[in-house]
């Protein structure tokens, strides 16, 4: 390497090493201005602040951290805060496994339409996980779900009517929620509508062509 090779490689790497400076400097004035707002009661603030320390973004990770700044956000109404915050109950991070908080968090991110809550609050009402079991909330959160559009809780809600589980059992109801649930794709909601077709009439599928259609123009052309 000649001279002029000599210093062209130092000049890089001394403005590499400003890059990286800056870069750090300007991420811990990012930080501390989340924990300035975060301090003050600032609900997006906290959230985040509790996202970092659970995904170690920009911080060591920190499940305890996660659920301080997650619960303080959470008890102000922000709905991905108590969605993540009934997670953690849910799975034991940074704090002891605690079902009877899981639900209560769901319950109120569910409240204001978190889709993955309310999926996840019908599923443990339909196991009795953590609550008594009880198909009739497990319908009613599945249902909200599904008008939102999510694949899994139409499927579940497809085989609650299939099987009569919280509802009469309806294979009408049943073959609209399949049919929406395989306009998505998979394969489980296309074999269960070939069970149920052998058991319904002609009219029937009519009606449960017609229903599925109905659900469809309110779910995916509700903007149109």
């Amino acid at each position: 390497m000649n001279y002029i090779q000599k210093v062209l490689a130092v000049f890089f790497v001394i403005g590499f090493i400003s890059i990286c400076v800056a870069h750090q400097s300007i991420a811990e004035s990012n930080f501390q201005e989340i924990i300035s707002k975060a301090e003050q009661g600032d609900a997006d603030a906290q959230y985040h602040l509790g996202s970092m320390y659970y995904s170690g973004e920009g911080v060591p990770h920190d499940d305890e951290q996660a659920i301080q700044w997650y619960t303080k956000a959470a008890e102000q109404g922000h709905v991905d805060a108590q969605y993540n915050l009934a997670l953690m109950y849910k799975h034991g991070q940074g704090v002891l496994l605690n079902f009877k908080q899981t639900i209560q968090w769901y319950t109120k991110a569910a409240e204001q339409g978190h889709v993955d809550a309310q999926f996840f609050l019908a599923r443990m009402y339909k196991k009795g996980e953590g609550v008594p079991q009880d198909f009739k909330q497990a319908i009613q959160w599945y249902t909200k779900a599904a008008e939102q559009g999510d694949v899994d809780a139409q499927y579940n809600l497809a085989l609650m009517y299939k099987n009569g589980e919280g509802v009469l059992q309806d294979y009408m109801i049943a073959y609209a929620w399949f049919n929406l649930a395989a306009f998505q794709g998979g394969e489980l909601p296309r074999k269960n509508i070939d069970i149920i077709l052998e058991r319904m009439t002609p009219s029937q599928i009519e009606e449960g062509q017609k229903h599925s259609k109905e659900l469809y123009d309110k779910i995916y052309n509700r903007d149109k």
